[in-house]
């Protein structure tokens, strides 16, 4: 009862706060219960900042492919031919080449099909190159030579037949091969392969590996893929939460699932979940930039950095990128609804401070099944993550909060490397990074509790098996911030913002970054400074507000240094004047973490709770609201 409280606490805050808003204008309420094609919130009342990012689409994807068909990057191997042929083909330069390149390479892995494992980062893109420009295209058709067309069949099929079984369409929906972006692209490509494959008569009845032909591969995986965007949107998308780095590939594979679905159904639920995603992303985003918790992010330069190439293509934010995990991206047909690239522009929002919960999956089942091979099994109901992010026009603080399990309970994908930070509005940073280990990553390395512009964060056992390699905790600061030393506290001075941190216990030292710091062993020096704690298991309490509610930097100092902090019997209890909160953190981890004297509720009813995205956990409708504006997506 209490933890029920405690989340019905926060929406009723969010409530108050939006109708408080919103009281005494006039709302049209456009709801749109998704069936068909994709509805556009309001397209009479359209703001010309957004029809300008929609309108330039088709120029940043055409950007890219330039400079793709000027000077291909990567220079060599499969990703090279692949980018040069969508490339190419799309701009219709230099086609002659890229039919040449893609038979030679055909024939160069042909032969060795059986023993590259590696070939399903590969094959949903040549069989995005068919769709895209082959003889049998809706969109450019004819663009192949026929010679390359039947290099890119004979390729697909002989990966398909030595590669891929029927277990997929059988399994769990949460069990995942390798991680979730590799499982994503190995089964796009499969159903990438059979939904072209099974057109042909020489293919279509062709059996794989366990007696499933072709075409009953390609209905399977057509039914799969509509309950795993299902389950996903409803439930919290993936486990590798913000991953600038993987979360790529994932969407590279369902931008094919949109652009080449014959069955409307999956089409409209592949519409709907990316949709849903960048709505996710957009409303962490602060001037373009994306803060909160993120998972799987590696010490150094990824952890430093923020403008990512994510949103470059869709929305017009982050930076223009040549990446492959970027190909589909590029060459995709897929055009996000103008109410998520209003979100992403901040134009409703940029004036607003709030809270966005969510509800991530990434537990073990219990009891945890052995994995077989290559399959991890998650837990389709998630739990003991909750990911809080607090946002306003001049800051974005994010914690990844989570019980105090084993490391074993958790999805590798999900405990590694997890980055939980402030971001400030001139993209500069604060976050707690722990040492890479000489090989692999650390896992679980912290837990805490988070409400408003208030966090702690504490580093989690190895001893007690909670955390995996996780052997010593420091704080990065921002080169661009300035900060000083005061009575055991780290002030911090940002262009808009005011930020305190307390090493409660043991303090620490200040020092230059090293090569050590990156896990690439090179990055710029020049970034920051870190702070090595003396006591790697020490609470560290944040406290995050902007400029305007103070008289001074002076002023803000004075205010946290009379703040309540007290350490007693493993409990660390802090109040806020500021936030008027009381935040609670059992050091010994005997306890949940407490919010004003309630416990953390770790699997509240509600999969997203914000002004702007809201979905009860599992029931497949998902609420997205802008000002006058609502859709509802309905993957049911």
């Amino acid at each position: 009862m209490l933890t029920n409280n405690y989340n019905y606490n926060y929406r009723s805050i969010f409530m108050k706060k939006l109708f408080m808003k919103k009281l005494f204008m006039t709302r049209l309420f456009i709801t749109a219960f998704v069936l068909g094609l994709a509805f556009n919130a309001s397209s009479a009342t359209i703001e010309p900042e957004v029809q300008n990012v929609l309108d330039g689409i088709q120029n940043r994807q055409e950007g890219v492919l330039q400079k793709q068909v000027n000077k291909v990057f990567p220079a060599t191997g499969l990703w090279s031919t692949e980018n040069f042929a969508l490339a190419a083909y799309w701009l219709n330069q230099d086609t002659a080449l890229a039919d040449q390149q893609l038979i030679d390479r055909a024939n160069e892995y042909i032969p060795k099909v059986a023993t590259e494992e590696q070939l399903h980062w590969h094959m949903y893109l040549w069989g995005r190159i068919y769709l895209l420009y082959s003889s049998e295209s809706k969109y450019f058709p004819g663009r192949m030579s026929e010679a390359a067309e039947n290099a890119v069949l004979e390729f697909m099929y002989t990966w398909l037949k030595e590669h891929v079984t029927s277990e997929v369409p059988s399994q769990p929906l949460w069990d995942y091969w390798g991680s979730e972006n590799h499982h994503l692209q190995k089964w796009s490509s499969a159903w990438t392969a059979a939904n072209i494959l099974k057109n042909f008569p020489e293919y279509k009845d062709e059996t794989l590996k366990d007696s499933i032909t072709v075409s009953q591969l390609a209905v399977q995986m057509d039914t799969y893929f509509k309950n795993y965007l299902k389950e996903r949107a409803s439930k919290g998308f993936f486990a590798e939460v913000g991953s600038t780095t993987y979360a790529k590939y994932s969407l590279n594979s369902i931008y094919n699932l949109y652009d080449f679905a014959e069955d409307e159904e999956l089409k409209n639920a592949a519409d709907m979940f990316l949709n849903t995603f960048f709505a996710n992303y957009s409303i962490d985003l602060n001037k373009g930039i994306r803060g909160g918790s993120q998972h799987r992010v590696y010490a150094g330069t990824a952890a430093f950095t923020s403008a990512g190439s994510l949103g470059y293509i869709p929305l017009g934010n982050g930076v223009s990128s040549q990446h492959p995990g970027y190909a589909a991206a590029v060459t995709t047909m897929w055009r996000p609804n103008e109410l998520v690239v209003e979100l992403s522009l901040d134009m409703m929002r940029s004036q607003d401070e709030y809270a966005y919960i969510s509800r991530r999956p990434g537990r073990r089942p219990d009891p945890i099944p052995e994995d077989d091979n290559e399959v991890v099994s998650m837990d389709p109901e998630g739990g003991s993550l909750l990911r809080y992010t607090w946002v306003t026009p001049q800051f974005i603080m994010g914690l990844s909060m989570v019980e105090a399990l084993p490391v074993t309970s958790w999805v590798p994908i999900s405990s590694q490397n997890r980055r939980n930070s402030v971001l400030f509005s001139e993209d500069a940073k604060i976050f707690t990074q722990r040492p890479s280990p000489e090989t692999g990553s650390v896992y679980n390395a912290e837990w805490g509790v988070q409400d408003k512009g208030v966090m702690i964060v504490q580093m989690l056992s190895s001893a007690l098996g909670l955390s995996k390699t996780a052997t010593g905790q420091s704080i990065m600061f921002d080169k661009e911030l300035t900060h000083l030393e005061k009575d055991g506290w780290i002030f911090v001075e940002s262009l808009e913002a005011y930020a305190a941190v307390k090493v409660v216990n043991g303090g620490g030292i200040m020092r230059d970054l090293e090569l050590t710091d990156f896990r690439s062993g090179k990055g710029d020096l020049e970034a920051g400074e870190m702070f090595d704690l003396n006591d790697a298991h020490s609470p560290i309490i944040y406290e995050v507000n902007s400029k305007d509610k103070y008289d001074s930097f002076d002023d803000f100092q004075q205010q946290i240094l009379s703040n309540p902090l007290k350490m007693c019997g493993g409990k660390l209890t802090y109040k806020s004047q500021a936030y008027e909160n009381k935040l609670e953190l059992f050091t010994d981890y005997s306890k949940p973490p407490q919010v004003n004297g309630w416990p953390i509720n770790f699997s509240p009813k509600d999969a997203y709770v914000s002004p702007y995205l809201n979905a009860e956990f599992g029931k497949g409708i998902v609420e997205l609201t802008n000002g006058e504006k609502k859709v509802v997506y309905d993957f049911n």
